[in-house]
């Protein structure tokens, strides 16, 4: 699917197919088409890859925070058995910064708290 993808991609930017058709074949508006096709003029391939790629995202939450809920868990929750959901309900949620239940989960999980 990569390859047909590309291979349409190439097939545009060669000018033997056309924006609209293309469009249609990779299944994106022709405005998408349009900014990449102008993206690629500028930058070159470069333009393709992620802008955030090796980078911490926008939206990350510190490494602190997930320290110290880390830590409350195994201080309070993780010798009484609780469950991740009712440490995250009484825990985390209305303590600390908003932070969602899977961002929990998979932080605990990368501490090898949780299964």
């Amino acid at each position: 699917m990569m390859e047909m993808t590309n291979t349409h991609v190439q097939e545009f930017l060669n000018g033997s197919l056309g924006m609209s058709e293309a469009a249609e074949r990779l299944k994106v508006p022709r405005s998408t088409l349009w900014r990449l096709q102008k993206r690629l003029q500028v930058r070159g391939p470069a333009a393709l890859v992620h802008g955030l790629k090796g980078r911490r995202s926008n939206n990350a939450k510190s490494d602190a925070l997930r320290k110290e809920i880390c830590g409350l868990f195994t201080r309070e929750y993780k010798p009484a058995w609780a469950k991740i959901r009712t440490f995250y309900e009484e825990g985390v949620r209305g303590r600390f910064e908003p932070v969602c239940y899977t961002t929990v989960l998979r932080w605990l999980k990368a501490a090898g708290l949780a299964a």
